[in-house]
């Protein structure tokens, strides 16, 4: 929502699957992967494993804002069983996975989606991806 709030996506779409999970696909900026200077971790996984870690809290931030203080994407995955982040920034696209409440089981990866194969590697089951 932050995205569409301020300016730079015009698209938001939200699943919900038979499996009892929610995609959720938007045309945004996409979030930033890079390692984050003093965290040690990527910006990913710092806005989805940290608490008032959301872009809107740098010197990029946004002037209007539908979250509370960055804790989204953080509270979604601690109160869930498992999620997965696909992020197509430019032209690069990387995936993260994490379980149990924020563990990280796949680290950020740079995948490939002009190939099948990555493609039925990151489906997962019951869901697909929109590129």
């Amino acid at each position: 929502m932050d995205e569409a709030i301020g300016g730079y996506a015009n698209h938001i779409r939200l699943e919900f699957t038979e499996y009892g999970s929610c995609i959720v696909y938007d045309n945004g900026r996409g979030i930033p992967y890079d390692i984050k200077k003093g965290y040690g971790i990527s910006a990913l996984e710092l806005a989805f494993t940290k608490l008032h870690a959301g872009g809107k809290f740098g010197g990029g931030g946004y002037k209007v804002s539908s979250g509370l203080h960055g804790v989204g994407a953080s509270v979604v995955n601690a109160l869930s069983k498992w999620c997965r982040v696909v992020v197509k920034r430019g032209n690069e696209t990387v995936i993260q996975e994490y379980e149990n409440g924020g563990n990280v089981i796949r680290p950020v990866e740079k995948i490939d989606i002009s190939k099948p194969e990555t493609i039925s590697k990151i489906k997962g089951a019951g869901w697909g991806i929109d590129f």
